[in-house]
C-alpha cells in the first residue's frame, strides 16, 4: 500500500487479482486489513524495546499515531489508578520535548509530517491530563 505522501506498508501476502472484480477487490481489503493489523501489533510490541525517539520515526505515520495512542490509553488508566496523574504530565512534557527536539533537526518531508501530526495529538493528550489534575496546579507552558 502506498499513501499519496509516498509512505508504504507491505501487504502480509501476495494477491493475485483473478476471477470477479468485486471478489479479488474484497480480497485486496482483506489483506490490506491484515497487513495494518500485523504492523501494528510489531510495532505495539517494538515500543517498549526501542528508544521513542527513533520508534516513532522506523513506522509508517498511522501506525505510529496509534501506537503512542495506545500507549498513552495505557498509562493514563494506570497512572488513574495508581493516583500519580502529576508525574505522567511530567513524563508527557518530556516526551513533547523529545518530538520537538527531532522536529528541530534534519527529517524527511515524510518524518516531519508525522512528527507534525503526532505533537498535535500530544498537546492536547497534555492538555487532557492537565486538565484532570495532573499538573499539581502548576500553569499550562
Amino acid at each position: 500500500m502506498y499513501s499519496g505522501e509516498g509512505e508504504d506498508v507491505p501487504f502480509c501476502e501476495t494477491l493475485y487479482p483473478t476471477g470477479n472484480v468485486e471478489d479479488w477487490l474484497l480480497e485486496v481489503e482483506r489483506v490490506m486489513r491484515d497487513s495494518l493489523k500485523a504492523i501494528i501489533e510489531e510495532a505495539l510490541e517494538d515500543y517498549p524495546q526501542v528508544p521513542r525517539t527513533e520508534w516513532v520515526l522506523k513506522w509508517p505515520g498511522q501506525v505510529v499515531i496509534a501506537g503512542c495512542q495506545t500507549f498513552w490509553t495505557a498509562e493514563v488508566s494506570s497512572t488513574l489508578q495508581d493516583g500519580h496523574l502529576p508525574d505522567l504530565y511530567q513524563n508527557l512534557l518530556s516526551q513533547l520535548a523529545d518530538l520537538v527536539s527531532l522536529v528541530r533537526g534534519k527529517l524527511t518531508k515524510l518524518g516531519r509530517m508525522v512528527l507534525s501530526a503526532l505533537i498535535v495529538i500530544e498537546v492536547h493528550a497534555r492538555d487532557v491530563v492537565a486538565k484532570d489534575g495532573g499538573r499539581g496546579g502548576e500553569e499550562r507552558e
